[in-house]
């Protein structure tokens, strides 16, 4: 089978479940967008990583993210392994975007 950057072509993220269901992601943190002012959400990033749990492999990502917001205990640098509940992000059609609850985080190191 054919490789790419990503695994083997025709590899894609899990559809998102129906409905609005939270769902608790483990997440690797690999990229983190610099600031974006939004009317919406105010200043948010965008955070991307990869599952931890091999079954539902692929990448994650986590809008909006009001990082400087953050207490600092819920705070995460880059390539560290994150815990939080999240919702599909109803709103873009990618499959591997979420709406994570930020009061449901952990920044557990692992």
């Amino acid at each position: 089978m054919a490789q790419t950057l990503f695994g083997p072509l025709g590899h894609e993220p899990e559809p998102k479940p129906d409905g609005d269901i939270r769902r608790r992601l483990t997440v690797l943190v690999t990229v983190k967008a610099a600031p974006n002012p939004s009317e919406k959400y105010g200043e948010t990033v965008c955070v991307a990583g990869i599952h931890a749990d091999l079954v539902r492999r692929g990448w994650v990502r986590l809008y909006p993210i009001n990082f400087r917001d953050l207490p600092s205990e819920e705070s995460f640098p880059k390539y560290q392994f994150i815990t939080l509940e999240a919702f599909p992000a109803r709103n873009d059609q990618r499959r591997e975007s979420w709406r994570p609850v930020l009061s449901s985080s952990s920044g557990a190191r692992h």
